[in-house]
């Protein structure tokens, strides 16, 4: 299953993604391969995904989202995902593991002020 889905990604990639990304997977496509079986086998390490949620916390506070969202959002994850479910639940740490991981970075930071035309969009996009 693992080799079908990198061949059909990596020839998406290469049929449908131009001459430039056509000619990096021709150059890559052995890093493609190991990388893509990596990540469908065994998924990123607790480490590599406790950096990625700090820096997801320090991408959202640039752009003037609020970093408190997501424990909520990874909350709701928790609810859907089945513990040792295939796929995401099964390649990643627990939510909840995650929502410990990020809360002491959280403490203290200020709210946010949010833009009202990005409330307004947002409003828009969930009617």
């Amino acid at each position: 299953m693992t080799s079908a889905l990198t061949i059909l990604a990596t020839e998406s990639a290469r049929t449908f993604g131009g001459s430039d990304l056509k000619q990096l997977v021709t150059d890559y496509e052995g890093s493609i391969d190991d990388i893509t079986s990596t990540l469908v086998v065994s998924g990123y390490s607790r480490g590599l995904e406790e950096e990625a949620d700090q820096i997801a916390i320090t991408i959202l506070e640039r752009v003037g989202y609020n970093p408190r969202a997501l424990p909520h959002m990874l909350s709701e994850m928790k609810k859907r995902l089945k513990p040792d479910g295939p796929g995401f639940a099964r390649t990643h740490p627990d939510p909840q593991d995650r929502m410990n991981s990020i809360r002491p970075a959280l403490a203290g930071k200020p709210d946010p002020v949010q833009p009202q035309v990005r409330h307004d969009r947002f409003v828009a996009a969930v009617r």
